[in-house]
């Protein structure tokens, strides 16, 4: 559990590209190093049952630090408005409708 404004360090995975892009792998964060192990196995193991296995290194553990604040209702209003906007133009409702669209 995080808490409010208060910085805390938490596991996450990283790939090759962190460093370039910026970006982890996903969006998950772990207590214990262990636990980002595990997933990184799990990982490991999906892509092997799918033919595309990962090369060594290319999924590791990592240590973030985190800080969390609560947005003000006027952001939260904003972002939740974008969101629902991106939605309503590429989610999931969209995908659906393409192909009753292309049938007619």
């Amino acid at each position: 559990m995080l808490e409010l404004n208060s910085p805390q360090k938490q596991w996450a995975i990283a790939h090759d590209a962190t460093d370039l892009t910026g970006m982890l792998w996903n969006d998950q964060l772990f207590t214990f190093r262990s636990h980002a192990e595990q997933e990184i196995e799990r990982i490991r193991k999906l892509c092997d049952e799918e033919g595309e296995p990962m090369r060594d290194g290319q999924l590791y553990p990592v240590l973030v630090k985190v800080t969390v604040a609560l947005c003000t209702k006027e952001e939260t209003a904003a972002y939740d408005a974008e969101q629902t906007a991106w939605l309503h133009e590429h989610g999931q409702a969209t995908k659906r409708r393409q192909p009753a669209q292309t049938a007619v």
